[in-house]
């Protein structure tokens, strides 16, 4: 019997207009983190990452950039996961979301910099990012430096 299992998916970085990020709180496990999910038997990732965002989210994605890929374990006493990620940026024109039940408990629209806020008024809640999401944020980040012309501005 295997008591270990890597699992690959896709992951979703979804950006409005505003650079807002979407989180949302999924309602399996009851953690907030991104839109993600697993690839079908011959389907590309990117296929999968817009198949999954219009499933969970009922979102058409304007435009998508592949980031670098992040891992992580999860062990939760009886079983460990090594979860690969591929990640996406998708940035969408609409944000009127169509959240399935199914995997949608709620969201909202953050800024980078309001995630440490988010992150305090979760542990007061009893609530918690999904595992993964501060690998996720620095592949976020790290691309986002990548975009800093020599004027320090941040080009989109």
């Amino acid at each position: 019997m295997r008591n270990s299992e890597t699992y690959y998916c896709v992951l979703a970085v979804l950006v409005n207009k505003k650079e807002e990020l979407l989180l949302i709180k999924r309602t399996d496990n009851g953690c907030w983190g991104f839109v993600e999910g697993g690839i079908l038997f011959g389907e590309k990732p990117e296929n999968a990452m817009r198949r999954e965002i219009k499933e969970e989210v009922g979102l058409d994605v304007d435009s998508i950039t592949s980031l670098s890929p992040v891992s992580w374990t999860y062990n939760d006493g009886e079983k460990r996961e090594h979860i690969v990620a591929m990640i996406y940026l998708c940035s969408v024109v609409s944000i009127k979301l169509k959240l399935n039940p199914a995997e949608v408990a709620d969201y909202c629209w953050i800024g980078y910099n309001e995630t440490g806020i988010l992150k305090d008024t979760l542990t007061k809640r009893s609530e918690r990012f999904c595992y993964g999401f501060e690998e996720v944020m620095r592949t976020y980040q790290s691309f986002k430096g990548n975009l800093v012309n020599s004027d320090n501005r941040v080009l989109t």
